[in-house]
C-alpha cells in the first residue's frame, strides 16, 4: 500500500488494515503474491489513481521479485510470463477446458527464500532443454484443453529435484494424488504444498472431479502423518478485484 501511495504521488497516506487471510503463508500457495496484489489495489483506490494493467504489474513484480505469481493474481485465468526491455510483460489465456486443483499443504511452513537457496547457481543443457520443452508443452496442453498430457508437462529438473530435500514426503504424496485421479501432480510454487491438477468439460465439472480425488486422496495424506487433509480448490478466471 506505501508503494501506491507513493506511486500516485501521496506518500504521506497511511491506513489501518483489517485482514482475513484465507491463504496459508510459507506454503508455496501465493499468500505473498495475493498480499502484494491486495495492498497495491486498495492503495490504489485509497488514493484515487489509476495505474493501468502494465503499471499494476510492474509495481506488484519489483515487490514480489518476479511477475509471475503476481500476474496470476492480478489477472486470473492462465497467464504466461516474462521480462523484456527490463519490464514484466505477460499474456493472458482462457484455458479451452474447465480447470480446478487439489492442493495439500504440509504441517510446517517452507520460506520462500530457504527454497530459492536450494536451487544450484547453474544447470545443466540437458536440465534446461527438458524444462523448455516440458514448459512448452504445459502451455499448448492448457490452452488446447488436452489434460492427458498435463502429467507429462508437470515433470521438472529445475527445482523440483532440489527442493525435495526440504520437502521429503514429495514423491508419497504425488503418488497419492496420482492413485486418487489427478491428471497431473507438481510442488506449488516453491512448496511444501503439493498440487494435483485435474480438468472437466467446465470449471464447475473440474472443480467436481477435485473434490472427489481429494476425498479419495484424504485417507492416504493421513497416513502419511505429515500433510493437512487433500482441499478442492475452483479455478479463478477474474483475477483481483475490489468489491
Amino acid at each position: 500500500m506505501a508503494a501506491a501511495f507513493a506511486e500516485a504521488g501521496h506518500p504521506e497516506l497511511k491506513a489501518a488494515i483489517g485482514c482475513t487471510n484465507l491463504i496459508p503463508t510459507g506454503s508455496g500457495l501465493g499468500s505473498s503474491s495475493a498480499a502484494i496484489v491486495g495492498g497495491l489495489l486498495l492503495g490504489e483506490a485509497l488514493a484515487g489513481a489509476d495505474f493501468g494493467d502494465a503499471r499494476r504489474l510492474e509495481l506488484a513484480a519489483e515487490l514480489e521479485g518476479h511477475p509471475d505469481n503476481v500476474a496470476a493474481a492480478l489477472f486470473g485465468g492462465f497467464t504466461v510470463c516474462w521480462r523484456a526491455e527490463g519490464r514484466a510483460r505477460y499474456a493472458r489465456f482462457e484455458p479451452a477446458r474447465g480447470l480446478a486443483a487439489v492442493v495439500v499443504p504440509a504441517l510446517t511452513e517452507l520460506r520462500t527464500s530457504e527454497a530459492r537457496a536450494l536451487l544450484p547457481d547453474a544447470v545443466s543443457h540437458e536440465d534446461a532443454s527438458f524444462n523448455v520443452a516440458h514448459a512448452g508443452l504445459l502451455a499448448a496442453s492448457i490452452a488446447a484443453g488436452r489434460p492427458e498430457l498435463f502429467g507429462d508437462a508437470l515433470a521438472d529438473r529445475l527445482h523440483e529435484p532440489y527442493r525435495a530435500q526440504a520437502v521429503g514426503d514429495l514423491r508419497e504424496v504425488a503418488a497419492v494424488l496420482r492413485e486418487a485421479g489427478a491428471a497431473g501432480v507438481a510442488l506449488s510454487g516453491a512448496g511444501p504444498t503439493v498440487i494435483g491438477i485435474v480438468a472437466g468439460d467446465t470449471d464447475r465439472a473440474a472443480h467436481e472431479i477435485a473434490r472427489r480425488v481429494a476425498e479419495r486422496a484424504a485417507g492416504g495424506i493421513r497416513d502419511l502423518g505429515t500433510r493437512r487433509s487433500p482441499a478442492a480448490l475452483a479455478i479463478d478466471r477474474w483475477g483481483a478485484r475490489l468489491l
